[in-house]
């Protein structure tokens, strides 16, 4: 027998790593608490086929592989067109002489503030942190707490219980947005501050979604936990409460703190 080549070897070892990817992403995803197998059950439902929590996560297992074949193709095909193309040369001295002459010969200053605009400003920022860090912050740490009560207690918390959390949280969204709303004349600490691809605001939708259908159990003297098992409702409630709604929290703190930051430096002038 021949030498077994080197291509061959990193081939067959590619295909075990991704194998072992494959196969273990899903089943480490549910260990973190990650619900992958019920969604593909409940997916799998809506086209009327009724598998198990095995087979979904064998079905999770081929097309994470189908992903990182296709992924590992395009890959080699960028670095194959990367290595192929002509890098481009440095300019001549001629040409970087063109172009700094057609430089402005100074750049326009800085806008500036008084002392009374960046107070003002500051106390805007201060304002929309402290909503933040405490109202918002509290409904949030409580919709975890419903969570955790969700996954873990025998019996699912009453609906009552999450129609009492919408409330809260709509009550504290709407003392963060009016403060929000008040410092509008101020157009970039308003943006920093509401600007954001995910809405909060559906967090107390997704709550009372979930209440309504634990009302309509109670009503009927069902099995809430059974019925709960793989409902699309509370998967959206667990998805918005886990970790999404503080993200969001976080990702505004941020934004202002570094706002407040660009302001406390900027130059100041009298009037």
């Amino acid at each position: 027998m021949g030498r077994i080549s080197r291509g061959t070897v990193l081939w067959v070892l590619k295909c075990a790593a991704g194998g072992i990817i494959s196969y273990g992403t899903p089943r480490l995803l549910v260990a973190l608490g990650v619900p992958v197998d019920n969604w593909i059950v409940v997916m799998a439902s809506w086209l009327s086929l009724h598998i198990n929590h095995e087979t979904a996560l064998w079905g999770a297992t081929v097309v994470i592989g189908i992903l990182l074949y296709v992924a590992s193709t395009l890959s080699e095909q960028l670095r194959t067109l990367a290595s192929s193309s002509p890098r481009p040369g440095r300019k001549s001295a001629s040409a970087e002489a063109a172009a700094t002459a057609h430089q402005p010969a100074s750049t326009p200053l800085p806008k500036t503030f008084t002392a009374y605009d960046i107070e003002q400003r500051l106390r805007a920022i201060d304002e929309l942190h402290r909503e933040l860090g405490s109202g918002v912050m509290s409904v949030s740490a409580a919709g975890e707490r419903l969570n955790d009560a969700l996954r873990n207690s025998p019996s699912k918390p009453p609906s009552s219980e999450f129609v009492a959390y919408a409330d809260a949280v709509e009550l504290a969204l709407q003392d963060y947005f009016r403060a929000a709303e008040k410092h509008r004349m101020f157009s970039d600490i308003y943006e920093e501050a509401t600007s954001a691809v995910w809405d909060p605001r559906k967090v107390a939708v997704s709550a009372r979604n979930l209440a309504g259908q634990i009302f309509s159990l109670e009503q009927q003297k069902a099995d809430v936990n059974l019925y709960l098992r793989n409902n699309l409702s509370l998967l959206d409630f667990q998805a918005r409460t886990s970790g999404q709604f503080w993200t969001w929290i976080h990702e505004r703190q941020t934004a202002l703190e570094k706002m407040r930051l660009q302001y406390e430096k900027a130059p100041i002038y009298s009037r």
